[in-house]
């Protein structure tokens, strides 16, 4: 489960990257990483990894010669911040 949600936010993310850096979050990502925020048989520790972006580090390694510091962190900064809104509930839900 880790790899498959690093794996999914990796093709987001280096998609705007590359484009544009625009980053729009579609709902099969949101739904999946809703999945693993109430799974209930999921450790809070695990479900911290799986929901956690690849890092600005690893990103620019798969990117090779283009490398955009800054469009990296934009974008990154951007999923955190969809995935922050769209889950809002959901965060709210395992807090408490």
């Amino acid at each position: 489960r880790w790899e498959a949600g690093q794996q999914l936010a990796l093709a987001r993310l280096l998609a705007a990257v590359r484009g544009h850096g625009e980053l729009r979050l579609d709902a099969a990502f949101v739904e999946a990483m809703r999945g693993v925020l109430r799974h209930p048989a999921l450790d809070a520790a695990f479900k911290e990894l799986v929901l956690t972006p690849p890092s600005e580090t690893y990103l620019a390694e798969q990117l090779g010669q283009d490398i955009d510091p800054q469009r990296i962190h934009a974008v990154r900064e951007s999923l955190k911040h969809q995935l922050a809104r769209a889950l809002h509930d959901d965060w709210a839900w395992a807090f408490d």
